[in-house]
């Protein structure tokens, strides 16, 4: 209702909060700064006459994409008053992207499954979480995991393994123990764009040419968590700007980095 008068409301997602809280005070009272800023100057009248098609394609933009999937509910919001737009800092790209392997030509579109640890129950036990014994359990887990969700994130990966420990914070050394295991058993690649993803086996980005949709709001993944291989496939598929490819993924708000990603994933497919 708020956002349907005008309002632009932050939300703080629990396992950002929970992982860098520090980082999202940070980012909270940046944007809050800039909506402030920008509401100086924002002519109400323009804003509801403005549609997706009337906003202007620039990275600052951040645009309400309208989709039956919404996105899980978040720990916390912020609203501000009602302004025009709003904006969030660009992210840090690469000035040489790695060079994607050879990209297949047909491309085809799934659901995002997330991972059910049910089976593994009977077999977690956070106590022993760090144990030489435990060892076989955690690459288990994690082999499973990736038979549901390959290609992944590293950073979804080790959120996945920690909460089903129940642990509340997935730190340094819960990242680095993983990581150890997931460097010797399966294959860790550098994403195209930016960040890193697990895959089952070496040749897996070559071949690669399906990309998934959310079924629910617990499957939704943050733009960061969606390979450059995804992206492009989808773009093949759907041949469609930043904003539909945006919808496909169940992502509600086209913000700069949203739109920074998959215009650089598909430049480097169109390389």
């Amino acid at each position: 209702m708020l956002e349907g008068l005008g309002w632009n409301l932050l939300r703080v997602w629990s396992t950002d909060w929970f992982t860098n809280p520090e980082g999202e005070i940070e980012r909270l009272d940046a944007a809050l700064r800039e909506l402030y800023k920008s509401s100086r100057s924002a002519n109400e009248s323009d804003i509801k006459q403005t549609d997706i098609s009337d906003v202007p394609s620039t990275p600052d933009n951040i645009i309400e994409i309208a989709d039956e999937v919404t996105p899980s509910e978040p720990l916390a919001m912020v609203a501000s008053s009602p302004s025009s737009t709003t904006s969030e800092p660009t992210e840090v790209v690469q000035d040489d992207p790695q060079t994607p392997a050879t990209t297949p030509e047909v491309a085809s579109k799934a659901n995002y499954i997330t991972t059910d640890f049910a089976s593994l129950q009977p077999k977690i036990d956070p106590d022993l979480f760090y144990d030489d014994a435990y060892t076989s359990t955690l690459v288990e887990m994690i082999e499973h995991t990736l038979e549901s969700e390959a290609p992944i994130s590293d950073e979804l990966l080790v959120q996945r393994i920690a909460r089903a420990h129940d642990f509340k914070r997935s730190g340094r050394r819960i990242r680095e123990k993983l990581l150890e295991l997931i460097d010797e058993h399966f294959h860790l690649r550098e994403d195209p764009v930016e960040g890193s993803f697990i895959w089952k086996t070496p040749d897996g980005p070559a071949t690669h040419s399906v990309y998934r949709s959310p079924t629910n709001s617990q499957s939704t993944r943050r733009i960061e968590e969606i390979p450059y291989e995804e992206i492009s496939a989808a773009h093949r598929d759907r041949n469609t700007d930043a904003t539909d490819i945006a919808r496909t993924f169940g992502i509600k708000r086209l913000t700069a980095n949203v739109r920074d990603r998959i215009e650089r994933a598909i430049a480097i497919a169109q390389s």
